[in-house]
């Protein structure tokens, strides 16, 4: 699960945390400052992409324990939570108390609790809470979500503060509901500054781990970004949208089976006259299913390798070139770096297909929509002929 405090008003952090995605089945934390009560319960910050809830569009939400917090806050969250989701294909409903009908089934369950001093003496805190990461199931009397609200229960008097516990509420929620979509921390990236007191360092690539684009400093999910961010970044949004793409395709783990459909043709990669030799090519062709158009990604460590399923060779670009054009083949898996890439995802919920060893993007050539278009690596600029849809076939 995820954790989280918020410091002083006197030095206020309205924090959030990650892009950061991964693959296996732990929880996250959420700290800044003094550690909470909650601290115990800290694990290690990720996405476990086959934790995923089943229906992104009917995610149902019940409220478990409102602990004396005002309509007015309950209401304020549901509609903040609306309002930033609306941007992704995930669909919060529900909201009402939680009952046994909730028992054994995914649902966010809410706790409500008043333990932060919202006052007007100048030492008023903000926020906090934790969420479990990505769907939750179990005990209905049991919360997968906690929010810490101010100790009145009801935003304070005067303006100044009244904006500020809004604000600092607003962001707590959406962070929260970002750890339940899937988001674990932008701050423990290893391209990131220390913040926060929150030390862990997660490698791209690394026990299935994966970056969404560069390092995002205005991450809700960041500890590092030094306050007032209260929605998702775009970059948090293209992190939502690679687990949950929008045209409702599936996002996929380390294992899985799928077919790499391109963005700008609609045709698939495919492995040419559907050879198992080495040095094969590939290319893009209409689809239609066999093994040579399947492929797994496989976690490597510093990248996936891209399996051909007929064959059970590697997606390689050919003679380790780093230039432009260079073909891209099939070969013996040897965990080389051109036989490595990274996934960078986009908003929209296509990925392009980066090349760990020369950093350029996987292609079709000359931006062809005909069968037959060769693959190659060229300079990533991000264009429809260097987006990917991948599609789960298994």
């Amino acid at each position: 699960m995820q954790h989280r405090s918020i410091a002083t008003l006197r030095s206020i952090r309205v924090l959030r945390h990650a892009a950061l995605l991964a693959v296996i089945p732990l929880g996250a934390g959420c700290a800044i400052g003094a550690a909470d009560d909650d601290d115990d319960r800290e694990s290690e910050s990720l996405v476990w992409t086959a934790n995923r809830w089943p229906d992104p569009k009917n995610i149902n939400v019940c409220i478990l324990d409102r602990g004396g917090v005002s309509d007015e806050i309950v209401n304020d969250v549901r509609s903040w939570v609306t309002n930033d989701f609306n941007r992704t294909a995930l669909r919060f409903v529900g909201w009402g108390a939680c009952g046994p009908q909730h028992q054994n089934v995914p649902a966010i369950r809410i706790q409500f609790s008043k333990e932060h001093d919202w006052t007007t003496n100048g030492g008023a805190s903000a926020g906090g809470g934790w969420s479990y990461l990505g769907k939750a199931q179990g005990d209905w009397r049991s919360p997968s979500m906690h929010l810490k609200i101010g100790n009145t229960g009801a935003y304070p008097a005067g303006k100044w503060y009244r904006d500020w516990a809004i604000a600092s509420t607003r962001g707590t929620a959406v962070h929260e509901f970002g750890h339940a979509a899937g988001l674990g921390h932008e701050h423990t990236r290893t391209d990131s500054p220390q913040c926060g007191g929150d030390t862990k360092r997660q490698a791209n690539g690394a026990d299935g781990y994966v970056y969404i684009g560069a390092y995002d400093a205005k991450s809700i999910m960041n500890y590092c970004n030094g306050g007032g961010v209260t929605t998702m970044s775009p970059t948090d949004v293209a992190g939502v949208n690679f687990l949950y793409p929008p045209g409702g395709g599936s996002s996929v783990g380390s294992g899985a089976k799928v077919r790499l459909v391109s963005a700008h043709s609609g045709r698939v990669a495919d492995v040419a006259d559907r050879s198992t030799a080495s040095g094969a090519r590939l290319i893009q062709w209409s689809w239609w299913g066999g093994g040579n158009q399947r492929f797994t990604l496989r976690n490597a460590g510093a990248g996936y390798e891209i399996v051909s399923a007929h064959a059970g060779k590697c997606l390689d670009v050919d003679a380790w070139s780093k230039d432009n054009g260079a073909r891209i083949i099939q070969w013996d898996c040897h965990r080389g770096q051109n036989q490595l890439w990274t996934l960078r995802p986009h908003a929209d919920g296509t990925v392009s297909l980066v090349s760990v060893h020369s950093g350029k993007c996987l292609d079709v050539t000359e931006w062809s929509s005909n069968d037959g278009a060769p693959l190659q690596q060229w300079d990533c600029h991000y264009g429809a002929n260097q987006r990917w849809r991948l599609e789960r076939v298994d």
